[in-house]
């Protein structure tokens, strides 16, 4: 089996976070609550797992995390709930 690059596995990373953003904003997790004026109260906000795989991709690049680790990051439990894979 192939070694996994850097480049490789920030591709994989930037697909999976793609795939999170979108399926938590279609689900309404990020949904701005309005106020009874009709303001937008909070705002933009992001799951933690969702930023862990956003946070992993510059790493993977810059060598402080292997391939392997960041593959390994896709595979976590709560990253493959909110990717839809499972």
């Amino acid at each position: 089996m192939a070694k996994t690059t850097a480049k490789q596995a920030h591709s994989a990373l930037k697909i999976a976070a793609e795939k999170i953003g979108a399926n938590n904003y279609a689900s309404g997790i990020y949904k701005v609550k309005h106020n009874r004026r009709g303001l937008p109260i909070g705002g933009y906000s992001i799951t933690a797992a969702h930023q862990d795989v956003i946070e992993a991709m510059p790493l993977v690049l810059s060598g402080e995390i292997t391939p392997e680790e960041a593959m390994a990051l896709l595979w976590r439990d709560d990253v493959m709930r909110q990717r839809g894979a499972k």
